[in-house]
């Protein structure tokens, strides 16, 4: 008689924890592997063809129950908002930072932060007058570029490397960031 697979409690509870987490090994240590082995079991557990199917199972049910409509249509036109912005929009002709009410639709999209620094600096005639810097940082469009190339298979960033037909023997080399 065949043996049923089935998932475990810890396989259960690492799929659960990958899905908030996102990290291999964080998930193994809090699913209960010992901290020597955590990323390899980690690892290994998520090759499982049922883990698999249970994390799409549960991201599936997450997705629904936050009312998320998220796949990768979404995610290339997000990167590509984010790549393709141009932060001038965000100035008036003289250089200066429009009111958050005038940016253009989606600018807030690509702003990571905003910070405002009040100060009094000397005028030159002795007295001070306030003055505020604003800092905008703004979502890495370089890592994005990257992301949407990989997503649409461009191969711009490839570095793999073929060497076939020497004598018999297949390499293949790949070069990691």
């Amino acid at each position: 008689m065949a043996k049923t697979a089935k998932l475990t409690e810890r396989d259960i509870l690492f799929c659960k924890n990958y899905i908030i987490h996102m990290k291999t090994t964080k998930a193994a240590l809090l699913a209960g592997f010992p901290k020597r082995s955590a990323t390899q079991q980690g690892w290994a557990t998520l090759q499982k063809p049922l883990v698999i199917k249970y994390l799409a199972k549960i991201r599936k049910e997450r997705d629904a129950r936050l009312h998320l409509d998220i796949d990768a249509d979404y995610v290339m036109r997000r990167l590509h908002e984010i790549e393709s912005f141009d932060v001038t929009d965000l100035y008036n002709a003289e250089g200066a930072l429009l009111d958050v009410s005038e940016w253009p639709e989606g600018a807030g999209m690509i702003i990571a932060g905003l910070t405002l620094d009040e100060r009094k600096v000397p005028n030159g005639n002795g007295d001070y007058e306030d003055r505020i810097t604003k800092t905008l940082k703004l979502e890495n469009r370089t890592q994005a570029l990257i992301q949407l190339g990989k997503l649409q298979g461009v191969n711009a960033f490839d570095t793999t490397l073929n060497l076939e037909n020497l004598e018999g023997v297949t390499f293949n080399i790949t070069m990691k960031d």
